[in-house]
């Protein structure tokens, strides 16, 4: 299992398809430099069998759970693509999966799932299209930012909303659903 992982300003990291990355308790990735990650790549907890296998060796006696690595942050100087990753078992420290505030870097085709926070948290983006927030803890999408656009999305059985703007954010939703999200769909 991984604990922090870090990515400097002037580093870069590359992950291609196939790669699972499981992370011990309460670690997390931060991106200040490139990241290019070309899917399917999972990120998700040491204690997830269900990818990678039994890691930890222990059988049974642990599972996947909301809130067992924090999750990551993809800071405003950050630069890249995260395209087909699938990122669970996340929101330990009060971490939303994936936190996004950079214009230079783009999401295509993500699924978050299985986390004990906020899915999706957008103050910054060179593209949000074709993602999936599914059983967040909270809202399965924050909208913070002037000038993000979500485009065909999905955002279901959250614990919160499905989309939710914050106050003066001029974000914009289209051509997104919204279904059975404890506190409401598009906020």
């Amino acid at each position: 299992a991984m604990t922090n992982l870090m990515v400097a300003p002037t580093g870069s990291l590359a992950l291609g398809a196939g790669v699972v990355l499981k992370f011990a308790s309460s670690a997390a990735i931060q991106v200040d430099g490139e990241l290019r990650a070309l899917g399917p790549v999972i990120l998700t907890s040491f204690y997830d069998d269900l990818y990678g296998g039994d890691t930890n060796g222990d059988g049974n006696a642990t599972a996947a759970a909301p809130m067992q690595w924090a999750g990551m942050r993809i800071l405003s100087t950050a630069r890249g693509a995260l395209d087909g990753a699938l990122i669970r078992c996340t929101g330990a420290a009060f971490w939303s999966a994936l936190e996004l505030s950079s214009p230079s870097f783009a999401l295509h085709r993500t699924r978050i799932e299985l986390t004990g926070f906020d899915g999706f948290a957008i103050g910054a983006a060179a593209a949000a299209e074709d993602l999936v927030a599914y059983r967040c803890g909270r809202s399965g999408f924050v909208l913070s930012g002037g000038n993000v656009a979500v485009q065909r999305s999905t955002s279901a059985a959250n614990g919160n909303a499905g989309f939710l703007r914050t106050s003066g954010a001029g974000s914009r939703v289209a051509s997104s659903i919204a279904s059975w999200n404890g506190g409401g769909g598009f906020v």
